[in-house]
Order: C-alpha cells, then structure tokens, then sequence
C-alpha cells in the first residue's frame, strides 16, 4: 500500500497531508496544521526563524502525530519562484528543455548557472514556434526549502510548485471544456493563489496577500474581489481579448459557498466552490478538520493524487528537484558487447592456425569502426547543435531592439509631473514586440495625450481603460495600455531619436517669428542672447 506525505509552510503554519492507497482510490489518513505563529509571526520585530528552527518546530509536530520519518512532497509558494512565458524556435520536445535553458538566460533575472528551470510546453507543434510556461528558482531558496524538511528529518522528495498542484486538482474534479478559460482562487492563511487554466493548460499565477480574517463582515470579501479583477485584466490582455469564463474557489462549508455566490454576483461570472476533499476516503483525523480550512489542503491533497494515481503517466507539471532534461540517448554497449561475442565464436571455430594470422586485421577492424562509429556520433552532434544555434540566432536577430525602442518610448512620454508609468511588462511576439503599460496620471486627458504620442506608423496603441483612484491626490487617474511595435534597424531609432519633438518645433517657429516682428536692434540682442 504506497504511502506518501505532503507538506508546506507559511509565516503561520505548517500543513501536512498523509495518503495512502485503497484498492483503486486514495485514502487521506491525516491532514492537519502545525501552529508556527509563535517563532514567525507577521510583524513581528524578532528575526526570522532559521530553516533549522522551522525544520524541528515541524519535526515535534509529526511526532506528536505519529508520523515517521521519510522522503516529503514539498510545495513550493509562488513568490519563491520567478515565472515568465518563453517563445522559442520551432523545435520538438527533447529539444525544449535545452532551448528554454538558454532563452531563460536572457528573460528571467534568477537564472544563474547554479538556478533551476522547469516548465509546461503550451502547445505542440513541432514546426511552429513553441510557446512554454518557465519558472526558476534560485539557489538560495531551493537550499532554504531543502533545509527546513532536512532539520524535519522528512527530506524533500519533491518540490512541486504550489498553484501547479491546486490547478491539476481542479483539472482532475472539474475536468472542463478544451478551450475554456477559467480561474482557480486558492485562500491559503495569508495570502491567496489566483491561476488561470485554459483547458488543462496553466496560462497565469499570481499570489497576493489578503486579510487575516477574510469571512469577518461582509465587506471583507471586497480586497479578494478586487485581485480576481486585476487577474481577469491580465489575463485578457495576455490572451488577446479572451476572458475569463468561471470561477472556482478551494474551500468547503457555508461561509465559502457564500463568498463563491458572492464573487459570481459581482463579477457576472460562473462561479463554484472545490472541496479538496471530495472523492477521497477520509481517515478520522482528515475527516474531523473543520470544512472552512479544507481549502488550504489544496494543493497537498493535488500533490499526493498525482504521486499515486498520475493522468496519463504524468505526475507533476513543476518539479524542481526533477526538471525536464533533454532525453539520454540510447545505449550502444549491449551491440558492442553481442558483436564481440559472435567474433569470439567465430575464431575459436576456424582453429588456432587462423586465430594467430587473423586476430591482428580483426582488431584493426574493429578499432577502425569504432573510430568510425565515435565520428559519425560526433558529427551528428555537432550539427545538431549547429542547427540549433543557427535557429537561436536567427530568432534572436528578429527580436525587437528594446533599448532603442525604450529610449523612443521614453522621448514620446508626457512629462513626469502630468503622467507616471508604474508597471513595464515586455514580451517578444511572431511580428515584433509588445508592452503591457501601467500607470497614473492628474487627468483622463493626460492619459489620452499619453496614447496619441505613442501611437504612429511603428507603434499601436490599445487602451485598456482608465479607472479613478482617489486615495491618490496627485495623480488619481490609473490606466492600462497595451503597445504593439514593428521589428526596425538600428536606422531607423537613430533617425527617430535625432528628430526633434512637435512641441519642439512649435517652440523653434516661436522663437524664429518672435525675431521677424522684433524691433530694429533689439532682434540682434536676441539673436546674440541665444532668443
């Protein structure tokens, strides 16, 4: 009967699953929470506890439960890690891991040689471009993960990434249209994952924080609604336009059942509740916690389903113990080893006699294959990373020139006191760049200068809206825009930079006509002052 154990931990709490394997199902023996507040609680002015003071507050915790020690699945937070889409060269799948290991070094910020990368392709097509899902974690906090389950003395098995894990829970309940776009709001004790499917396929994840108590009056709900608005706006600008269709919020009891009615009503949208817990034999102590915190079992309960009954051979999407690799290629010792033997059984048939005068040419023939066989290896080798090379460079010749086009951007900005860009967000696309623009501005008109500067002949300019902030007293306008620009060369930023601005223009003819109708005199001085 395969046994596993699951676990994550917060600022607040650790939470453990325990699951076992029953005839075709999955049996959840225990899952409970081990109380952190004390060592790490939120703001407090003591130091953060050490990976080996979590490890043993977690360790007196199993042990109280009985739990032995062993390898763990280990869930790892979203802020842990850095995610980003990849566009990458047409390619099949032995190839990806390779081509995403080198795009990576370009696009995340944490991708040091010592840094993992694991990811989920986005489509299949071997002869289109291919489109991944990527996330890295550095070093530091791969060792600190590690480090906590080692002071536990439950080594990390695995360490999968957390919404990863809820979402295929959802996938498994809740299975869905092909193409249907739908979020999964997953409250964990202080903060909340907010995922974006299409179909099977993770396409966002993001993680705020939320207040402690997010069922203490009926406005409580409200920060929750604003996140999954922000995420159905980045989604829609991701997915060109696409919306997100329904809701599903981790959870169980009657306060998530109102919440979930509640998110539908004001967004207009689709909404219901996933009990992590249903379908799965409960033992008495899962089956005891109280339904209100099944939702933050969710991506344990996803976990351990994976490990021991995976869809279709996979188990889990982000692995970061285990990351995709490039295939090993086949062996070739076994046919090595028959071939000698065969010769072996040939020579000692023919006689001695023919041993002593054939044996030399035998083994120069062998010699001289397996010399033959090393080279045509190698060659293969060599072009194949040729190739790929060639691909890299001819997609990374393509690219947009993003320093020149962010000093263009810069030069066509209203002024600092009229407008601010808080949020850049920059990607490649098949016929040249695009940047998601966020920011604050005095007025709407602003915001309108603002897009009409930037849009020409090069760049288009999508408006994502203008919404008020009125906290802010300075600049109380927010907006969302959305810039598509053209491949260019180098030619033509330098001739676009060297231009000089409409206002500078006007400026020139001002200072030329002010010369014109000058006074006899006094046109000199100007001219000798500068204007």
């Amino acid at each position: 009967m395969p046994r596993v154990i699951a676990l994550e931990w917060d600022a607040r709490e650790a939470r453990v699953v325990v699951a076992a394997t029953r005839g075709t199902g999955v049996a959840l023996e225990q899952a409970f929470a081990i109380e952190l507040a004390p060592a790490v609680a939120h703001g407090s002015e003591s130091p953060a506890p050490t990976p080996a003071e979590l490890g043993e507050k977690i360790a007196r915790g199993m042990s109280e439960r009985g739990i032995k020690r062993g390898p763990v699945l280990t869930a790892v937070p979203r802020s842990s890690v850095e995610l980003k889409s990849l566009t990458l060269p047409p390619a099949p799948d032995e190839e990806l891991p390779d081509l995403a290991r080198f795009q990576g070094r370009r696009e995340f910020h944490a991708l040091s040689d010592d840094a993992v990368l694991d990811f989920i392709p986005l489509d299949s097509d071997p002869t289109k471009q291919r489109n991944i899902l990527a996330a890295a974690i550095t070093s530091e906090s791969l060792a600190e993960l590690k480090g906590v389950c080692l002071s536990a003395l439950f080594p990390a098995e695995r360490l999968v990434l957390r919404p990863a894990a809820s979402a295929s829970l959802l996938v498994r309940r809740l299975p869905g249209e092909a193409e249907q776009v739908r979020m999964l709001v997953d409250l964990q004790s202080e903060e909340v994952d907010l995922t974006v499917l299409v179909g099977a396929r993770i396409v966002l994840t993001r993680t705020a924080r939320l207040p402690k108590d997010l069922f203490a009056s009926p406005e409580s709900g409200r920060p929750l609604v604003s996140e999954i608005r922000r995420t159905i706006a980045a989604v829609a600008n991701q997915l060109g336009g696409r919306r997100v269709e329904s809701i599903a919020l981790s959870g169980a009891g009657r306060e998530f059942n109102e919440l979930a009615a509640k998110i539908g009503s004001e967004l207009q949208l689709a909404s219901v509740v996933l009990d992590p817990f249903a379908g799965c034999e409960l033992g008495s102590d899962a089956g005891n916690l109280r339904p209100e915190l099944r939702g933050r079992f969710t991506p344990l309960v996803g976990m351990v389903l994976n490990e021991l009954t995976p869809v279709e051979g996979a188990r889990h999407d982000f692995d970061f113990l285990h990351p995709k690799r490039r295939p090993a290629p086949p062996s070739k010792k076994r046919p090595a080893m028959l071939g000698s033997i065969a010769a072996g059984v040939f020579v000692l048939a023919i006689g001695s006699w023919y041993w002593a005068e054939s044996s030399y040419y035998d083994g120069e023939i062998t010699r001289l294959r397996q010399e033959s066989a090393q080279l045509t290896k190698t060659e293969q080798s060599l072009e194949k990373e040729s190739k790929t090379a060639e691909a890299l460079q001819g997609w990374q010749a393509g690219d947009v020139n993003w320093l020149d086009e962010l000093a263009a951007i810069s030069r066509d900005l209203p002024p600092a006191q009229d407008t601010l860009v808080t949020r850049m967000n920059i990607s490649a696309t098949a016929t040249g760049g695009q940047i998601l623009l966020q920011g604050a501005a005095q007025s709407r008109a602003l915001v309108g200068k603002l897009e009409q500067n930037l849009r020409d002949d090069h760049r288009a300019v999508k408006s994502g809206g203008v919404r008020e902030d009125l906290a802010d007293k300075k600049y109380p306008q927010r907006f969302d825009s959305t810039l598509e620009m053209k491949r260019e060369d180098k030619q033509y930023y330098e001739e676009r930079l060297a231009a000089k601005k409409p206002e500078e223009k006007k400026a020139d003819a001002k200072k030329e006509e002010a010369k014109k109708t000058a006074p006899p005199g006094k046109a000199e001085l100007q001219a000798k002052s500068g204007g």
